[in-house]
C-alpha cells in the first residue's frame, strides 16, 4: 500500500511525521507533502518529503493578521502554496489512499484529486465555541464518499461531527502526545516523572520551565519576554531551579547577543551540568517531541525529541563567519545547555531536552502551541504570556485556554505591558508556591483527569495508523457511513509488502 500524508502547518507536520512512522512499521510504502514550511518533522522521522520545500516569515501564520496577509503576497507564498497544491495532486495519482492531517485547505486539495481520503482534523476543536463551524466547503468534503473515515482532536469534536456529518466520527488519541504518555521501554513515562516533579510544591525545589515556541523570530522575542517576567520575581525565585526549552534554530548567537541585550550574564564558564537535577536528556527519540514550543516536533522537532530537542549540538548557528555584533564565550557553541544569571536569578538555556524538562518541571511558562498541548496532557499547569506575534498573541492565547481547559493561566493586560508583566509574575507565584497545598493536590488531580479528557490516552498513533489501513485497504471500497474496520491491518504477505524507505 502506498500512502500520501499532506499537512499544512508545523504541528500538523509533527502529528503526520508520527503516524507515517508507525504506518511504515506495517509495511506502507509512506511519502509526505507538507504545505507549509520545510516539513522537517518529516525529514527527522526519515519520511520522505517530495518537492522543494522552504519556510517563510510568518509560519504560515500570516492570514492572522492584515500585516501578515501583505507578507505573504510580498514574499511569494500565494504562489508557494499553489506550487505546492499542484506537486501534491500530481503525487496523489500515484498513492493508493492519502492521509491528511490539518484543516480545510488540504481537505479540500484532497478531495479534488478524487481519491480515497483518510483525516485527521488536528486543527479543529469543539471546545473552542461548544459547537464546531467548519470552514466552507469543509464539512461537505468531510461528508462526502471519499472521505473513508474522519479523526478527531478530541471527544467532544468526536460527538459533535458525528451529529453534524451524519457520519461516524472517531476520536482514538494524537500523536503529539505518545512518546510523552508511554515513553521508551526502559524508562519512566512523562507521566511517571511528572508526578513526581509536584509531589511536594515546596519553595526550596521548586523547578519552572519556560517555553518560548519555536518560529523564528518569534520565538526569540518571546524569549525576551520571558526574561523581563523573571525580572519582577520576588527574591525568593532565586531558589528556583528555572530552564528555557530552546529549538535548535535559536541560535547560540542570537541568545547570546538577547542575553547581554537585557542585562544577563554567562555563570561561570556558562555550561550546565548535564547530570544536574534531570536538565540532561539524550535529544534523540523517534519522534516525540512538541511541534511548536518547548519542544520538538513538528516545527520542532526535526529529530525527534520534542520542540527543544531538536539537534543534536543544540547550537543551530548557521550565520557563518559573518561579522558578530557582541562578543560572545566560546561554551555558547559547544554545550547543550548554559547558564545565565541577572541580580541573583539564574536560567539554564537548554537544547535538546524538551521531554525531559516538560516531565520534572513544576509550571511551565509557555508561549507554544504544541509543547503547550503536550505539558497540559500530562496535568502540569501552564502560565500563558501573551506576545506579539505572529503566533502567541492575546488572540491566540484566549482560544487555547477555551481549548485546553482550566490548567492554562493568564494574567489580563496588554502584551508585554509593565503590568502586565508585574501581574503574571504574582500569578507565577501562586502557582509555584501554592498557599493551600492540599487543594493544589486536588487541583492538580483535576488538570491530569482533564487533560486525559482533552488530549486522550497511550496508544493512539497505533490505533491511528490501524483504523487508517482498514480505511484504506483493498477491501475497503465502499467508505460511506460504515464505521472503519476493526480488524488488524498489515496482514499483506511480507514478500508483498513496499519498501519501508522510498516513495515508489
Amino acid at each position: 500500500m502506498r500512502l500520501l500524508l499532506v499537512s499544512n502547518g508545523h504541528g500538523e507536520d509533527l502529528s503526520g511525521a508520527l503516524l507515517a512512522q508507525e504506518l511504515q512499521k506495517r509495511g506502507v510504502a509512506v511519502a509526505a507533502v507538507p504545505l507549509v514550511g520545510e516539513g522537517e518533522a518529516y525529514r527527522g522521522a526519515a519520511i520522505p518529503v517530495l518537492g522543494r520545500t522552504r519556510n517563510y516569515s510568518t509560519g504560515g501564520l500570516g492570514y492572522t493578521s492584515f500585516a501578515g496577509r501583505m507578507a505573504e503576497l510580498l514574499q511569494g507564498q500565494v504562489l508557494y502554496l499553489l506550487r505546492r497544491s499542484l506537486r501534491f495532486w500530481r503525487e496523489a495519482r500515484r498513492a493508493d489512499g492519502l492521509v491528511v492531517v490539518g484543516d480545510v485547505i488540504p481537505v479540500l486539495l484532497a478531495w479534488l484529486s478524487g481519491k480515497p481520503v483518510v483525516t485527521y482534523l488536528v486543527a479543529y476543536s469543539s471546545h473552542y465555541e461548544g459547537r464546531l463551524r467548519l470552514p466552507w466547503p469543509c464539512g461537505a468534503c468531510l461528508a462526502s464518499h471519499r472521505f473513508r473515515a474522519v479523526f478527531s482532536r478530541d471527544a467532544l469534536s468526536a460527538s459533535d461531527l458525528t451529529e453534524q456529518l451524519g457520519r461516524p466520527v472517531q476520536f482514538l488519541g494524537n500523536p503529539f502526545m505518545e512518546q510523552l504518555l508511554r515513553g521508551g521501554p526502559a524508562e519512566q513515562t512523562a507521566v511517571e516523572l511528572a508526578a513526581e516533579s509536584v509531589a511536594e510544591p515546596a519553595m526550596g525545589c521548586a523547578s519552572l520551565a519556560l517555553l518560548p515556541g519555536s518560529r523564528l523570530p518569534e520565538a526569540l522575542e518571546n524569549l525576551k519576554l520571558m526574561l523581563q517576567l523573571l525580572e519582577q520575581l520576588p527574591p525568593q525565585a532565586n531558589q528556583w531551579q528555572m530552564r528555557a526549552a530552546l529549538v535548535r534554530d535559536l541560535s547560540a548567537e542570537a541568545l547570546w547577543a538577547l542575553a547581554q541585550e537585557q542585562g544577563w550574564q554567562a555563570v561561570g564558564d556558562g555550561s550546565a551540568d548535564a547530570n544536574t537535577n534531570g536538565g540532561s536528556g539524550s535529544g534523540s527519540g523517534s519522534g516525540s517531541g512538541s511541534a511548536d514550543g518547548g519542544g520538538g516536533g513538528g516545527d520542532r522537532n526535526r529529530n525527534g525529541d520534542g520542540d527543544g530537542d531538536e539537534g543534536e549540538d543544540g547550537d543551530g548557528d548557521r550565520d557563518g563567519d559573518g561579522e558578530q555584533k557582541y562578543s560572545r564565550p566560546a561554551f555558547f557553541k559547544t554545550v547543550r545547555s548554559v547558564r545565565i544569571e541577572k541580580a541573583g536569578l539564574q536560567l539554564e538555556l537548554c537544547w535538546g531536552q524538551f521531554s525531559q524538562l516538560l516531565a520534572s518541571s513544576q509550571v511551565l511558562v509557555s508561549m507554544a502551541g504544541t509543547a503547550t498541548e503536550q505539558a497540559v496532557g500530562l496535568g502540569k499547569p501552564v502560565l500563558q504570556l501573551a506576545g506579539h506575534g505572529p503566533q502567541f498573541t492575546e488572540g491566540f492565547a484566549e482560544a487555547q485556554r477555551r481549548l485546553l481547559g482550566p490548567a492554562l493561566f493568564c494574567a489580563p493586560g496588554p502584551a508585554g505591558a509593565p503590568e502586565t508583566l508585574r501581574a503574571s509574575a504574582d500569578l507565577l507565584l501562586s502557582l509555584m508556591a501554592p498557599s493551600e497545598p492540599q487543594q493544589w493536590q486536588r487541583q492538580r488531580q483535576l488538570w491530569r483527569q482533564e487533560g486525559e479528557r482533552r488530549l486522550g490516552t497511550a496508544g493512539g498513533t497505533a490505533r491511528l495508523a490501524e483504523a487508517i489501513m482498514g480505511a484504506l485497504g483493498p477491501n475497503q471500497q465502499n467508505p460511506g457511513k460504515q464505521t472503519p474496520s476493526k480488524q488488524h491491518p498489515g496482514k499483506q504477505t511480507p514478500s508483498k509488502q513496499p519498501s519501508k524507505k522510498q516513495w515508489p
